[in-house]
C-alpha cells in the first residue's frame, strides 16, 4: 500500500520538474504525503502551493488539515 503512494509521490516529483509552477502537482503530492504520515514534507509540499497560487483557497484548507494532522501527532 504505501509502496504504490511511494511510486505516486515519485510521478509527481517527476511532473514539477517539467513544470514547478504547477500548484496542483503540490497539492497532489502534499495529499498523498499525508497518506504516507510524511506530515512535515506534506506542509513543505502545501507552503509551495500556496507560494505560486496564494489566491487558491484548497491550499489553505490543505494546510490547516496538515497542521490539525502535526498538532495531534
Amino acid at each position: 500500500n504505501s509502496d504504490y503512494y511511494i511510486q505516486k509521490v515519485n510521478i509527481i516529483d517527476k511532473a514539477i520538474k517539467m513544470n514547478p509552477k504547477n500548484s496542483d502537482y503540490y497539492i497532489q503530492k502534499a495529499f498523498i504525503l499525508l497518506r504516507l504520515s510524511r506530515n512535515s514534507e506534506a506542509l513543505d509540499s502545501i507552503n509551495e502551493a500556496i507560494i505560486i497560487d496564494p489566491k487558491n483557497s484548497q491550499n489553505k484548507r490543505v494546510k490547516a488539515n496538515i497542521l490539525h494532522q502535526l498538532k495531534n501527532n
